[in-house]
């Protein structure tokens, strides 16, 4: 399937290929042959909590139920006991 680049730099994906990626936000590759590989981008779990728990040195038992406090308050759930 072609696609085309516009004068910005703009890469027009068809709407065919965007509703079955399902995906907003893309990597690219460029390789050493010169193909570009465009992978849909997945949330990178610890980017996205990084720094939810704000504190100083502790130790692991006790980061260990600062971040299960922490998740408890941010999605109210009453499981992870």
């Amino acid at each position: 399937m072609k696609v085309k680049v516009d004068p910005s730099g703009r890469l027009y994906l068809p709407n065919e290929l965007r509703k079955r990626s399902k995906s907003s936000e893309y990597t690219a590759e460029l390789r050493e042959d010169g193909t570009i590989v465009l992978k849909p981008s997945i949330e990178d779990p610890i980017e996205k909590y990084y720094g939810a728990v704000k504190s100083k040195h502790m130790e692991p038992e006790e980061m260990d139920a600062k971040i299960k406090e922490e998740v408890r308050k941010k999605f109210i759930c009453d499981d992870l006991r």
